[in-house]
């Protein structure tokens, strides 16, 4: 399809270069126009700003592209205007364009001010066509017969340089963007930067590297289409909603934890909901019981232990369940492989109970071990004391002497009898025979067993250590009591998470999840809050005052300052204890409610505050481990926060898409699995004459003609059974069928998605009845053009080789002039040499003969003979110099490495200032006879240009020969020149025309101020 778009365009610029300009800017004006709407319309939701950012900027830019596309030559809309410019005005956009994909990466997670980024681009574009089209002080950038100046080339790199930089901001920040929306950006800058590039190339509005760059322009606002607009449309989530899995990421995290403090529990943990399933169990229960954590969750507690059936556990566990009152007990289970004693405790708390328990099988082996142990008194280890009902000691067992040596002389009043007798008497009135007490001596604990003996007129006291019993009891009841407060932090969280799925609004799940924060931590009052749109102030959701009088209005917006402002600046939670008597009373207006202690912890969305949760007046104060919990609660409230927008973006979405689709021009269909109707819009209902509500339900086919519909039940089923998306993104062309049975040709356009109910297709159907007449026709048009191209390609075949052969004979008549050029200096040459010279020399010498005769006469007056004498040398000298100018004799008596020599030799008598570097590489055999000449004429022409213009001082001439070529080069160090503006004398041109007369290759450079290099190359 795309091949066929762009060969109608290629013949429509064979038709209309303008009309096909036209249609390539406006398609890319079309583009920026609706990265803007959708930029404008999710303004309100979006997580970065870097699409409002680009929206508003390419807005600005297709204004001026349209202008552009308006002043093209050929036009005619602004009159007296050339070339000059649309091509300044692309310039300008394109300057535009680059900066502000630039910049945008910077707003990712920065506040964007529309107001004053409209204000700005405003001004910018007026500014531009203020320079161009009134002030007229923009650089000139086409000249015509000329073509691009530098200042346009030079832009165009300068453009694409800044393009290039704006990739690397947007690879900096790839975890902003899905991937696939960011490669499709990536790519649409890199072709317009290729486009950039093809545009420094033609000298005509209509050449074809313009041709070339505009193709890639459509190219690259193609991808552009494919990432921002399509995106936008079929898949918002990937475009305005990835940072709610980073939100659902936190959340995640934070479940852990609090599964990981469970976790490091030592006592065995799991929990039954009401129906006595099991909803959770640690890894110490599973450790203590031998069973994993995956085998037990989800099954009811029966079915994971039907060795449970009829003991006392399941009947505390329904007991508590029932009566919601917690319990302790100790019992056996003596079915394997769960043989054991256990501890338990049980707690209910709103949908169940938590169960804890501890395996005490080894404590009560060591009790039966003391109690038999007590039967042998002078062996038991531990201490045994007998004592009459006054105190007086009667017996001491060993150990009990040696760690009680002074109980025989104190009596009650020591430590280990302190109370004994009121115990005693207690045991008598209630007609006990017995009982249990602990005592502590020192730092040691005892559990005292204390039995009446001989009808109780003796207490007989058996006593253990259980100091270490004592410690551990404390430990599991600081454990217990740590595990109950992290449980009614688990249940508090858990409630703030399920206040998210229950609720819609903000404002209710808010205020479960302030509830729930507030009535864990124990504060009296407190509110949640927004920050308004200019995030100067707070916005109250709602405020708790804790039945304390409030006369200050709850609407009434909170500056951002004190102690708030510290939240707001660190992004953590911050408590004060002392309020009442701190700096930050006096930003309290009056009226408000007494504060003795404030908390305030900050809702945060991509590491940005966005509001925050304030709570006061707890008894006692804020601790930290309190202000870590304010901050998890903080985060569940920015969740909720985020997914209520979320939601509210949905909707808005859903209704926008819903317009979208109904008011679209292009008839949109969508199936389920099934292949029948489940959306038929009204563009639908125009093309194929069935309203909406006669087609719901029904199958596709009653739409396909019949002998399509066989493929079409094979493509549905094999749709059903795969989840292959290929057909995703295809146009294809085939026919459909209206109401009235008659047939017609349309384009489709496929999408697919998948949900839990199965694979479903969307179809966008256009009507190309009429295009496929009008393509008809164009091919009619195109054979016809195609022949008459054909026509004329033979009459310029044969111009062509008409003017190939004129060349080929200016040539050999260039070349055969250039010998015969030669030849004529040659014959000269050898005149003067022979003729002229030898006359001068025959003269000279007569001269100076008569000379020596009469040198001693008297002077004459007049002229002497000297000056005779020294006239006809000078004539000499000319004539040599003539002589050797028209051709050097020593060319073809010695060769032309001598000759090189000898020019260079009296090249520098003439200028001496000049130095020579001569690098010879080559031997005088090696150089054909047919090169020699050309290669001094170079010299000779060379260095007469050096000396006249080049003003150096240096100058180096190589010649040498490589394995398959002869090559001179002759290079200075002087003024140089501007190889646009220089206009080649003869000189330039003389020494090109010998080189590539005589089978070589010509190379010329330079540049202002650096001087100027020659080259001439002759393969052998």
């Amino acid at each position: 399809m795309g091949i066929l778009v762009f060969l109608g365009l290629y013949l429509t610029s064979l038709y209309s270069y303008p009309l096909f300009h036209s249609l390539a800017e406006l398609f890319s004006i079309v583009i920026a126009c609706g990265i803007f709407m959708i930029a404008w319309n999710s303004r309100r939701f979006i997580d970065n700003n870097y699409l409002l950012f680009v929206g508003i900027a390419f807005l600005f830019v297709a204004t001026i592209d349209l202008i552009h596309t308006l002043g093209y030559k050929g036009m005619g809309v602004f009159q007296g205007y050339e070339t000059n410019l649309p091509t300044q005005l692309w310039i300008a956009a394109r300057y535009m364009g680059s900066i502000s994909l630039f910049i945008a990466p910077f707003f990712l997670r920065r506040k964007l001010n529309v107001k004053l980024v409209f204000s700005i681009y405003t001004i910018a574009t007026s500014l531009l066509f203020v320079s161009i089209f009134y002030r007229e002080v923009f650089p000139v950038c086409f000249i015509e017969g000329v073509g691009l100046t530098p200042f346009k080339r030079v832009s165009e790199y300068i453009i694409s340089l800044i393009l290039l930089g704006s990739i690397v901001h947007l690879l900096k920040n790839r975890k902003e963007f899905d991937q696939k929306v960011l490669q499709w950006v990536v790519g649409s800058i890199i072709l317009t930067i290729a486009s950039e590039l093809a545009f420094t190339f033609y000298i005509h509005a209509y050449g074809f590297s313009n041709l070339v760059g505009h193709y890639l322009k459509i190219i690259s606002f193609y991808l552009i289409y494919k990432a921002l607009i399509e995106t936008g449309l079929t898949k918002p989530y990937n475009l305005l909603f990835k940072n709610l899995k980073q939100n659902e990421e936190t959340l995640r995290k934070s479940s852990e934890r609090f599964s990981n403090i469970l976790g490091s529990f030592s006592d065995g943990l799991f929990t039954l909901d009401d129906e006595m399933v099991v909803t959770y169990f640690s890894d110490a229960a599973a450790r203590l019981l031998g069973r994993k954590a995956e085998e037990i969750i989800g099954k009811k507690l029966l079915d994971a232990f039907p060795e449970a059936k009829g003991s006392v556990f399941v009947e505390k566990y329904a007991e508590a369940i029932l009566s919601r009152k917690s319990m302790a007990f100790e019992a056996y289970f003596g079915v394997k492989p769960y043989e054991n004693w256990y501890d338990v405790r049980v707690y209910p708390y709103e949908n169940g109970i938590s169960v804890y328990f501890q395996v005490t099988t080894e404590r009560k082996r060591m009790e039966d071990k003391m109690i038999h142990l007590a039967s042998f008194p002078e062996v038991n280890p531990n201490p045994i004391v007998e004592t009459d009902s006054t105190g007086h000691v009667l017996y001491l067992n060993p150990a009990a002497k040696q760690l009680l040596p002074d109980l025989q002389t104190v009596g009650f009043c020591h430590p280990w009898l302190a109370g004994i007798e009121s115990f005693a008497e207690r045991d008598k009135n209630q007609k006990k025979v017995g009982g249990v007490r602990e005592t502590k001596i020192g730092e040691t604990w005892y559990e005292q067993t204390i039995s009446h003996v001989l009808n109780g007129k003796r207490l007989r006291i058996y006593s253990h250590d259980i100091t270490e019993s004592k410690r551990a009891e404390e430990n599991l009841k600081i454990a217990l009591e740590e595990s109950r407060r992290r449980e009614r932090v688990i249940s508090a969280l858990l409630k703030s998470t399920q206040a998210i799925l229950q609720y819609q609004e903000f404002k209710e799940t808010a205020q479960s999840i302030f509830d729930s924060c507030k009535n864990l931590i124990g504060a009296k009052a407190g509110y949640i809050s927004l920050l308004n749109k200019d995030e100067s102030e707070n916005e109250v959701v709602f405020l708790d005052s804790g039945g304390l009088p409030c006369t200050v209005a709850q609407d009434l917006p909170m500056p951002i300052r004190g102690l708030r402002e510290v939240a707001y600046r660190t992004g953590k939670t911050v408590f004060d204890n002392d309020f009442s008597k701190s700096e930050y009373m006096k930003f309290m207006p009056e009226g408000h409610v007494s504060l003795d202690n404030v908390l305030f912890a900050p809702l945060m969305v991509k590491e940005k505050v966005i509001g925050l949760m304030g709570l006061a007046n707890k008894p006692g104060g804020f601790t930290e481990d309190e202000a870590q919990i304010a901050t998890t609660f903080g985060e569940i409230a920015s969740i909720a926060l985020h997914k209520s927008q979320t939601l509210e973006a949905l909707k808005h979405n859903e209704e926008r898409f819903r317009s979208v689709v109904e008011t679209a021009g292009d008839a949109i269909v969508a199936i389920n699995s099934s292949g029948n109707i489940i959306s038929w819009n009204r563009s639908a209902e125009v093309i194929f004459d069935y309203p909406a509500e006669e087609m719901m339900g029904k199958p596709l086919l009653s739409i396909v003609p019949d002998r399509f519909r066989e493929a079409h039940l094979s493509g549905i089923h094999r749709l059903s059974l795969t989840t292959d998306r290929q057909i995703t993104g295809k146009t294809v062309e085939m026919f459909g069928l209206r109401k009235d049975r008659s047939e017609f040709p349309l384009e489709l356009s496929l999408a697919s998605w998948q949900t839990k109910e199965g694979v479903f297709v969307t179809g966008i159907i256009r009507d190309i009845t009429e295009r496929k007449r009008a393509e008809e026709e164009l091919c009619k048009s195109r054979d016809e053009l195609e022949y008459r191209v054909l026509e004329r390609t033979a009459e310029l075949t044969k111009t062509n080789e008409a003017l190939q052969a004129s060349e080929d004979r200016l040539r050999s008549l260039s070349s055969q002039l250039l010998t015969v050029q030669e030849k004529e200096r040659k014959r000269i040459a050898r005149e003067i040499h022979d003729g002229l010279g030898q006359t001068l020399a025959a003269i000279i010498f007569g001269l100076e003969s008569k000379l020596s005769q009469i040198e001693k006469e008297t002077s004459h007056h007049g002229i002497s003979l000297k000056d005779i004498l020294s006239l006809a040398r000078n004539g000499m000298e000319e004539a040599r110099r003539i002589q050797m100018d028209l051709r050097p004799s020593i060319l073809d008596d010695i060769g032309i490495l001598s000759t090189i020599g000898w020019f260079s030799r009296e090249f520098q008598k003439i200028y001496s200032h000049i130095g020579i570097e001569k690098e010879i590489l080559i031997a005088e055999e090696e150089i054909p006879d047919s090169l020699k000449t050309a290669l001094f004429r170079i010299v000779q022409e060379a260095f007469n240009n050096i000396a006249k213009y080049s003003k150096t001082d240096r100058v180096r001439l190589s010649l040498r020969k490589t394995e398959d070529k002869i090559e001179i080069s002759i290079e200075d160090k002087g003024v140089g020149f501007d190889m646009e503006n220089i206009k080649h004398g003869l000189g330039l041109a003389s020494m090109k025309e010998r080189t590539e007369l005589s089978g070589g290759t010509f190379f010329i450079e330079s540049t202002v101020g650096k001087g100027t290099s020659i080259r001439g190359i002759w393969p052998i």
